[in-house]
């Protein structure tokens, strides 16, 4: 059964009670006056929770996070597209896990008849089921904690709330607390959930149900808004559920579902749906969510059936059409995603994110002709999606119109005039060979905005942020090299990419370096990286393949893992009495492969003195002659055995 904070319930004894848990939102958002909602997402977690999400980042390619993301959100409860992704390193567990990111819903919940609840994760608490209500045994309320969200919404102007007055709902062992506010046209509603007890005696299950019935109350009624011009002593209109199913039953079953997705207790959910679809099979939104439990479980055929059932009762409902759409592009079944995206578009040919999508779909497929229309589709409903018209620019290159792209790439850049922005626009002149001077301008003006926010890095002050720029100055410096690999510049070609290299060991980079290496004559050093970029599990398709005998060296693909785990290693002494055991730290380097501070994160305590040994340790040059970039890299020390030496990867 899901706890009432939407946690799976553990094995408990007395002397092994459940793990603390607490969870916390904040929304930001502006809704305009066509019911669109638009905003950011932000939560933190700690227990359950964070390690299911945990789990869920460490296993996906950070490429498909958006995709995992969108999921989330929907199992949340936000049924709304999803961008600008921001995620806390899965592995840095002294710190709560937290995820951000930017949040469109069209459409938002009955702002046609001008009222709203706010937006939230908390929607309604699980009742107890009927065999659990009879039952002798305890009520579980699952971990101790808190759940909390506060959402932040900037109305339409002109409108004034009829606001619902404070909650405050306190037992020993749970409370909630709402409050609502209005300020500089902004709706604030506050929830707080707390957990105090693991469990309750069963002889108090009915205090347990009227605390329930309760809270649920409270977090299923309307905030209600009258325009400038509106009669005020127009009737308000009555409260109503956020999920109006035919089925009292029904409806029952589907929010005790939605609070074990919460929970990420998926199988669970699917149980309570399928009772819900059972006592009432009319109940779109149930399916719906069926059919996303059952992607989240890989089963395919289950997750098909139900989205389209939930899209024959409702056709005109885009939600299920989106999920499926996702799935498909999730699970690179791109011809599907194409068609399921057409199937929405023939009900809302206005919708941006549709086109959008769709667009993205066909350029990915090198369908130029057909993503050009669907892109400026797109960018026609919402001019504001700026990252459409890179896809524009990058379709327009592709159909051979160069004119056309230097518009489209010109008019993103003006707009959001920020490094990703010029490193799309620089990466692709230089992978067509075209406008390579504009393409080296772009470049070195993200190099080098990307490089000072680096200069400020600090391990006494480190943000995610400072972990996740690594990535995107390797990024950014394999672009400008290539770049002067177009132009014939092959020495500063080899400086930068071959940075970006051993930053980030990614198999297009790697295939970058081979092709300078083959270009300046070095083939052993070309065949031995290739041999490296062959033994990754994440190479594309576009990568070559040299000849016999220019990999004869280097052959089995064993000697390129091996070697591509070696130059990630180095070797540090280990003093006298130290036992085995691992530890990480972080390691802060500047040019020349300066290291200039060490920081231990977690670990064997015996290891922490190590910090000088590491500092002191030779490292390849990471950074690009020239440059005044910082570098944060995370090790793992590891002393094993008696050897001598530890090793720090």
């Amino acid at each position: 059964m899901a706890s009432v904070l939407g946690q799976s319930p553990l094995v408990k004894t007395p002397a092994d009670p459940p793990f603390k848990s607490d969870v916390t939102f904040e929304i930001d958002a502006k809704l305009d006056d066509k019911g669109t909602l638009t905003g950011k997402i932000q939560r933190s977690m700690r227990g359950d929770a964070e390690v299911i999400l945990r789990a869920a980042f460490r296993q996906v390619p950070q490429t498909q996070w958006k995709d995992l993301v969108q999921q989330i959100s929907y199992g949340s409860g936000f049924a709304g597209d999803v961008g600008e992704i921001v995620v806390s390193t899965p592995e840095d567990t002294d710190k709560p896990f937290q995820l951000s990111y930017s949040y469109t819903r069209q459409k938002y919940p009955d702002w046609a008849n001008k009222r709203i609840t706010p937006p939230s994760p908390l929607q309604a608490i699980a009742e107890l089921k009927e065999d659990k209500a009879a039952s002798a045994d305890p009520v579980e309320l699952g971990a101790p904690g808190e759940i909390s969200s506060v959402s932040r919404v900037e109305m339409p102007s002109g409108y004034t709330p009829r606001l619902q007055p404070p909650v405050d709902i306190v037992r020993d062992f749970a409370e909630f607390h709402a409050t609502y506010a209005f300020n500089g046209g902004v709706l604030t509603a506050e929830y707080r959930l707390v957990i105090k007890s693991h469990e309750l005696p069963a002889s108090r299950r009915d205090d347990y149900q009227t605390f329930v019935k309760s809270v649920n109350k409270n977090l299923q009624v309307y905030t209600d808004f009258e325009s400038a011009t509106a009669s005020a002593a127009a009737p308000a209109p009555s409260p109503g559920p956020v999920v109006a199913a035919p089925n009292p039953e029904s409806a029952r079953l589907f929010q005790q579902a939605r609070e074990a997705m919460q929970a990420g207790n998926f199988n669970g959910a699917i149980g309570l749906l399928e009772d819900a679809v059972k006592a009432d099979p009319t109940n779109k939104d149930a399916w719906g969510s069926l059919g996303l439990l059952h992607f989240n479980l890989h089963q395919v055929a289950e997750g098909e059936a139900a989205l389209r059932k939930a899209i024959t009762l409702d056709p005109k409902d885009v939600r299920p059409y989106e999920v499926l759409a996702y799935y498909y592009t999730y699970s690179r079944r791109r011809q599907d995603a194409i068609a399921v995206w057409r199937e929405l578009l023939k009900i809302e040919p206005e919708n941006a994110g549709a086109h959008a999508n769709l667009g993205t779909l066909l350029l990915d497929n090198k369908n130029y002709a057909e993503a050009i229309p669907e892109l400026e589709a797109a960018l026609k409903a919402d001019p504001k999606r700026y990252g459409v018209e890179l896809g524009l620019g990058r379709a327009y290159i592709g159909a051979h119109d160069t004119d056309k792209a230097l518009v489209a790439f010109r008019r993103a850049v003006e707009a959001e005039p920020r490094p990703s922005t010029w490193n799309e626009f620089a990466w692709v002149l230089a992978d067509s060979g075209q406008k390579l001077a504009e393409a080296k301008t772009y470049a070195e003006k993200a190099v080098t905005a990307e490089e000072a926010e680096s200069a400020t890095v600090r391990l006494d002050t480190l943000k995610t942020a400072d972990l996740r720029r690594m990535e995107t100055l390797a990024a950014y410096w394999d672009t400008l090299g290539w770049v002067y690999f177009r132009q014939e510049d092959l020495s500063r070609a080899a400086n930068y990419v071959g940075a970006a290299w051993n930053l980030w060991q990614r198999a297009d980079i790697g295939d970058h370096l081979v092709q300078i290496y083959e270009k300046q004559g070095r083939k052993p050093e070309a065949a031995h990286l290739h041999s490296m970029v062959l033994s990754m599990q994440d190479k594309p398709p576009s990568i070559r393949r040299l000849g016999p005998d220019e990999i004869k060296r280097f052959a089995r693909t064993k000697q390129g893992e091996t070697d591509l785990s070696q130059m990630r290693m180095v070797r540090v002494p280990r003093p006298a009495g130290v036992k085995q055991g691992s530890a990480e730290f972080f390691v802060l380097f500047a040019q020349s492969s300066k290291v200039e501070d060490v920081k231990f994160i977690s670990g064997a305590g015996q290891l922490k003195p190590l910090a000088k040994q590491i500092a002191a340790a030779h490292y390849v040059a990471p950074v690009p002659e020239g440059s005044q970039a910082r570098l944060v890299r995370r090790g793992i020390l590891m002393c094993t055995g008696t050897a001598p030496r530890c090793d720090f990867v």
